[in-house]
């Protein structure tokens, strides 16, 4: 992996600055970007270094800072800058520049560690969606290794490994299906699989092989079709996901008691949006297209997480496009659909790993053994962070409601959890197994 120097422009109280965050910059100094600091001001995070200086953002400042009198690992030790477990601050005074570099965090799926990594605003969602599903099958091992070390992967470095995994592991194309005519579909691409990939593969192969995947960082356009989860209209370009072994799905799928479902479930999205201008097409079905389109805006009905539940084994793990978006998804053995979570708001709070799929948006949050976070955890997590588990947090609500204290705060809470633990009460959290939990993934 590359040590070069990554400048990230970032607010200060000197004015915009572009700071190196690499590991080289900020190591000497005895922390790494994004590392969470008790400084003489309060808790802060490391941003970056210029010019022998280390830059923080202290926790309610607008802008980043530094002290002066600090130019060592020793200095900062000898003035009292400590780590700790602390949740970093949701919002940093950064322009995102997602394709120099991406956050990356380390969260429990199953007791097993496993590397994410972190979506910015309007950053490549292609791109990520496939490294994270393929880390969450235990791929990727030269990205889980630079996590022991820092915070981020720079998109060169993310690329390689990529390109890496595609053209030296070669795994095998997932299962496609769709009603519609193999020849018009991606299905029909992965059937005919190995000239297709083949090409692909000796593209990638070639020295413009990470140029290819850097076009992932402009989006990918595919165009669903409304009949089986896993139906995408013939887009070359979309086989990067057969090439490493992912299936790319979704939940848009006409139910079949809507007006016309017949004639709209095998058509693409692109071939419904050219409806109102084909004359050959009756007025009542391009009103049924049209409806069926305004409706279900968001790329996903229930008909579709129905067929998503049916489709996928438990424990798949795949890329989902919904929304305009692609993420990463699990299927889980109580039929839930949880996506990965990557928002970068998230980093910091590494118990919230998935989000439940669902059609009105009102989903819940679940930690890495599944198990649902209430909104009381998730005020705990924001506040306290690393330093407890979900599971904790929800044994010390039920101690506490038995006493009478039906509405505890948050201190009420972690002081519970913390006489729990010095009292020598068994581990509630850490990653214990449930017998009514879905086993880890598997490797597909």
């Amino acid at each position: 992996m590359s040590e070069s120097g990554i400048y990230v422009d970032f607010e200060t109280k000197e004015g915009s600055r572009a700071l190196d965050i690499s590991a080289s910059a900020t190591r000497e100094f005895g922390f790494l970007y994004h590392d969470r600091v008790m400084t003489p001001l309060g808790p802060a995070t490391v941003l970056g270094a210029i010019h022998g200086r280390l830059w923080f953002l202290v926790d309610g400042d607008a802008a980043a800072s530094y002290w002066s009198h600090c130019r060592s690992a020793q200095d900062y030790i000898d003035r009292g800058f400590t780590k700790i477990e602390d949740t970093a601050p949701k919002q940093l005074v950064r322009a995102p520049d997602s394709k120099k570099f991406h956050d990356i965090r380390t969260v429990s799926i199953q007791g097993v560690a496993r590397t994410v990594i972190m979506q910015s605003l309007n950053g490549p969602c292609p791109i990520i969606a496939l490294a994270n599903t393929l880390l969450l099958r235990g791929e990727l091992a030269s990205i889980t290794r630079l996590a022991a070390s820092t915070n981020y992967i720079t998109a060169e470095d993310l690329r390689r490994a990529i390109k890496d995994y595609l053209v030296i592991r070669r795994p095998a194309p997932p299962f496609c299906a769709s009603s519609c005519s193999p020849d018009a579909t991606l299905a029909g691409l992965c059937l005919e699989g190995t000239p297709h990939l083949d090409a692909l593969r000796e593209k990638l192969e070639s020295p413009l092989g990470e140029t290819i995947l850097g076009r992932f960082y402009d989006g990918l356009d595919v165009s669903p079709i409304f009949d089986v989860v896993d139906g995408f209209a013939r887009e070359p370009n979309a086989l990067i996901f057969a090439l490493a072994g992912v299936r790319v799905v979704h939940g848009w799928i006409v139910p079949p008691d809507a007006p016309f479902a017949d004639q709209l479930r095998t058509r693409s999205y692109d071939e419904l949006m050219v409806f109102p201008f084909d004359d050959a097409i009756d007025v009542s079905v391009k009103e049924a297209a049209c409806g069926f389109l305004q409706a279900t805006a968001s790329q996903l009905t229930h008909t579709g997480i129905s067929a998503l539940n049916q489709t996928l084994a438990v424990g798949e793990v795949c890329v989902l496009l919904h929304n305009n978006h692609f993420s990463t998804l699990v299927r889980t053995r109580e039929q839930r659909l949880l996506t990965l979570v990557t928002d970068v708001a998230f980093l910091g709070r590494d118990q919230v790993v998935f989000e439940e799929l669902t059609v009105d948006g009102a989903s819940s949050f679940y930690d890495g053994d599944e198990t649902v976070i209430s909104a009381k955890a998730m005020s705990v997590l924001d506040s306290f962070g690393r330093r407890y588990t979900v599971a904790e947090i929800d044994l010390a609500i039920v101690l506490l409601d038995s006493t009478g204290n039906s509405n505890p705060s948050s201190a009420e809470i972690v002081t519970m959890i913390d006489a729990q633990r010095s009292d020598g009460a068994e581990a509630v959290g850490g990653g214990a197994s449930h017998p009514d939990i879905a086993p880890p993934p598997p490797r597909l």
